[in-house]
């Protein structure tokens, strides 16, 4: 995939409403949100003092301090009692020796060529030379017809999977398409292979498939990863899971004559059975395992009139943190879009609706969120663990990995279409000068892949946009689009830091004020927007909010 490709993802759509506004009918305080004071925020979490932000280390006591003294300096007041902190249990594991990776006749290196994750009792994990299984896309939809495994038996078996689904090389008639389902996420794909006995599940990685280069997976090979420690997810009840790089697969693969595009098509017609492959799996993996915690950071305003509904805002406030284990020197992974921006939004919005003279009628709750890198994992608890009942709480607006190239004309939406806070966003939009955008590369499935996921699962309308180009631009090229694809070679690397020379933060102020306008207007109203009529989950929200 061409990098420009790859770029309309996070800057590009289709354009779908055009409008103008005027900042004279701004919400209070609308204009106090300023590119500069954001910036301040982002400097400082962004620093090496705070050793990439990883989850359960210095780095997240150090970040902890920072959010929590802010929010008590603008007199947003903690979630529990006399404290901000929501504490959630983790497991966690870091590989600390791995033998190569025997597929039939060749051996792959591991953080080079393939990447392996255990939670194993005891942190030694082996596959014993077990039978290899090609699952596709290792999908079981029965409203689709479709069953990658059927009879197939996986019981003690590694198990090669694609990311993504069938219908994303452009058949429109399996599934959505490009777009993609929740049938296509890694963790549903994980699943339905431990549910049928797995024993081990490897991703082949293609960056049609994933998104991002081999590089952001192979420079967190020795990172720490971590489940939650309540025995959810199914990653802790297989002996490991892994990626392999396409080079290396298509490697194994040819040395049994098995030509890997023919099994790609294969895997993409309807009626595929998932095959056993004349190959034997092998490795052993030794890691670290430690039960720890990490933190959600959780803040109220109390509503005025309707003071058990809440509006909530969230930001992941984690990055990768540091590998000592990097070579070339720099071994921190700051994270300074990915998310110090939407961290520090986060914070300049609360202090915003804290100076009001008058507080909204709705509360308002701020979610700076723990271990997303590794997972969603602290939205995922709090959705299942709520300060509010999800029945009470209206929506959430989720800010991820914003972006610091100067004022822009748009603001890309993924899951465009799906429900009705776009009426507000595509109003608050237009007042800093933007159109909405749909997303151009819904296969890559952004809207499952942030913190506003958890709690769109079960009900709740959410709102996950970016600010970016407009279509025309990106494809025109040049130095419009330069910066953007600069960050691309950045992401979950140590460079991605900020840089006062080049950062441009006025299109993170138009972000800003997008997403505090809508908070507001919700905060305000006696609405409950919901999912659009045709949209699966209105039937779970109408559940919901019918209890």
């Amino acid at each position: 995939m061409s990098t420009a490709r790859k770029l309309l993802l996070i800057c590009t759509g289709l354009i779908l409403s055009p409008a103008a506004a005027q900042a004279s009918d701004a919400p209070p305080g609308w204009e106090a949100l300023q590119g500069a004071a954001i910036a301040e925020h982002v400097a400082e979490l962004a620093s090496d003092r705070y050793l990439g932000r990883g989850p359960a280390s210095e780095g997240e006591s150090r970040t902890l301090d920072y959010l929590q003294a802010r929010l008590r300096e603008y007199g947003v007041q903690p979630g529990y009692g006399d404290t901000y902190l929501q504490a959630v249990p983790l497991l966690e594991s870091t590989p600390t020796r791995a033998s190569a990776l025997a597929l039939g006749r060749t051996r792959l290196e591991f953080g080079k060529q393939f990447t392996a994750l255990s939670f194993t009792a005891g942190g030694d994990a082996s596959l014993d030379r077990s039978d290899v299984v090609f699952g596709g896309y290792g999908i079981v939809a029965p409203e689709e017809s479709w069953d990658d495994y059927a009879s197939v038996d996986l019981r003690g078996k590694t198990v090669l999977l694609l990311a993504g689904e069938p219908g994303a090389p452009g058949d429109d008639s399996l599934f959505e398409g490009r777009a993609l389902t929740v049938h296509g996420m890694r963790d549903n794909k994980i699943a339905r292979a431990v549910e049928r006995g797995a024993r081990a599940v490897f991703f082949v990685h293609t960056e049609a498939g994933f998104g991002y280069a081999w590089g952001a997976i192979e420079s967190g090979a020795r990172v720490p990863r971590s489940a939650l420690a309540d025995g959810s997810d199914p990653r802790t009840r297989l002996r490991m899971t892994g990626a392999i790089s396409e080079p290396a697969a298509r490697q194994a693969l040819s040395t049994v004559k098995i030509d890997f595009d023919a099994l790609v098509r294969r895997a993409g017609d309807r009626g595929f059975r998932a095959e056993t492959l004349a190959l034997k799996a092998d490795v052993r993996l030794q890691s670290r395992l430690r039960e720890s915690t990490t933190h959600n950071v959780v803040g109220i305003l109390r509503g005025s009139a309707a003071a058990n509904e809440a509006v909530i805002y969230t930001a992941h406030w984690d990055h990768l943190g540091h590998n000592p284990a990097l070579t070339g020197g720099d071994t921190i992974f700051n994270g300074a879009v990915d998310n110090a921006t939407g961290t520090a939004v986060w914070l300049d919005i609360a202090r915003t609706f804290a100076s009001q003279a008058e507080r909204t009628r709705r509360s308002i709750v701020f979610i700076a969120t723990g271990a997303e890198e590794q997972g969603l994992l602290g939205a995922e608890y709090h959705a299942g663990h709520p300060l509010f009942p999800l029945a009470d709480t209206v929506a959430v607006i989720n800010m991820d990995a914003l972006f610091p190239f100067g004022r822009t004309a748009s603001m890309t939406v993924t899951g465009m279409g799906s429900n009705e806070l776009e009426s507000l966003l595509r109003s608050a939009a237009a007042r800093v000068g933007r159109s909405l955008l749909a997303d151009t590369s819904p296969e890559f499935g952004a809207y499952f892949r942030s913190d506003h996921y958890p709690f769109v699962k079960r009900g709740v309308p959410g709102l996950f946009a970016v600010g970016g180009l407009t279509l025309e631009q990106a494809e025109a090229g040049g130095a419009l689009l330069e910066p953007w694809a600069e960050y691309m070679t950045r992401y979950h690397q140590p460079n991605d830091e900020y840089d006062p020379a080049t950062w441009d933060m006025a299109g993170i102020e138009q972000d800003a004020r997008t997403f505090y306008e809508i908070g507001y207007r919700l905060a305000q109203s006696e609405r409950w927007p919901n999912w659009h009529w045709d949209h699966a989950l209105r039937a779970v929200r109408d559940s919901q909010r019918s209890r």
